[in-house]
């Protein structure tokens, strides 16, 4: 470990301090300058390379704390214009740059983050990632970030964390493991992060989490629910209740709201979410006394909407529960 990282203790206050205003954003929206130059940006175009096989400059591509941009839609000249001056060292033009920016487009987490960091200029500052998936979720990403740029924000309008500001880095981890483990490794190596907030689906945070566990990096989940996250070390801490919470609200629901014993589940085999939810759920409802006449999974090349509810209907099923994630949306609509 760096003496950086060792020395500073802040890292899971000002990790706690962060996600709660992601948090709350979420409910509500639904002495030297610190080198950052080896951490490049993406534009919000999906990366072509392998994730398997990520070189160094593919990852260092997904991170950025200024010097490029990670969303090129929509991004004013200002906007450009203060990634220019940041690249070039020269943070009191950049931060003129991105406040006019925000002038035009006010709700962009982008730019307000490249602004408070911009407005740290030289001076001393802590500095912990955030880590979303832009090229897979930008709306979800965005509600991150909001929430990231506004507690930014307000702990630096309000003397930062002991008299010392706080910097932000973006990290686009595409919801894929191999990415996240790719951007933890760089983090971790990086002595001037502090602390992570992220990853957003359960596996990237499951994957990521090996890496700060070996490198003592403390990060925290605002959106991850899996089971598995309780067992995932001593770095790996969540914001969110668990799917073993969740299953048991939406049993109590189906059972004693609705008064319905018999539901068919529809699930995706291929999201670590989907599956930990889905498993939760049955062993609520049997639990309950009610019983799953069905199980199906939306991933499959063969599934037919129309087909499932009939086979269900004839099964005895009265209700249908949905359990899966943002990659099977379009299937699940079609139930």
């Amino acid at each position: 470990m760096s003496s950086q990282r060792e020395t500073e203790t802040p890292a899971l206050v000002l990790s706690m301090l962060i996600t709660l205003g992601v948090v709350v954003s979420g409910l509500w929206w639904s002495a030297d300058r610190l080198n950052m130059a080896h951490l490049l940006s993406i534009s919000s175009r999906a990366q072509t390379s392998d994730p398997e096989a990520l070189s160094s400059d593919d990852v260092l591509a997904r991170t950025s704390s200024g010097e490029r941009l990670l969303i090129q839609s929509g991004a004013s000249p200002e906007k450009h214009q203060g990634v220019q001056a940041i690249a070039a060292g020269n943070s009191r033009q950049a931060a003129a740059y991105f406040a006019a920016a925000l002038q035009s487009t006010p709700n962009d987490p982008e730019a307000l983050i490249y602004l408070n960091n911009a407005q740290i200029g030289p001076n001393p500052s802590y500095a912990i990632a955030v880590s979303v998936p832009l090229s897979q979720d930008l709306n979800g990403a965005l509600e991150v970030l909001r929430g990231v740029a506004q507690a930014q924000q307000e702990i630096n309008q309000n003397g930062g964390i002991n008299g010392v500001a706080l910097r932000v880095i973006i990290a686009n981890d595409e919801n894929r493991p191999p990415v996240a483990k790719a951007i933890a490794r760089a983090l971790v190596a990086n002595p001037a992060v502090l602390g992570v907030v992220g990853h957003a689906s359960s596996e990237a945070t499951l994957a990521a989490s090996e890496i700060y566990e070996t490198g003592q990096l403390v990060a925290i989940s605002p959106l991850s629910t899996a089971v598995d996250l309780a067992n995932a070390g001593a770095y790996t801490y969540r914001t969110v209740p668990s799917d073993f919470v969740t299953a048991r609200a939406l049993t109590d629901h189906l059972l004693n709201q609705i008064k319905q014993q018999k539901a068919a589940v529809f699930f995706d085999s291929r999201s670590r979410y989907s599956q930990s939810l889905k498993a939760e759920f049955v062993t609520a409802l049997s639990l309950g006394g009610g019983q799953v006449v069905r199980e199906i999974d939306l991933s499959q090349s063969t599934f037919s909407a129309a087909e499932s509810i009939q086979q269900v209907a004839s099964q005895g099923a009265t209700s249908l529960v949905l359990l899966t994630d943002g990659d099977q949306l379009d299937r699940a609509l079609q139930v």
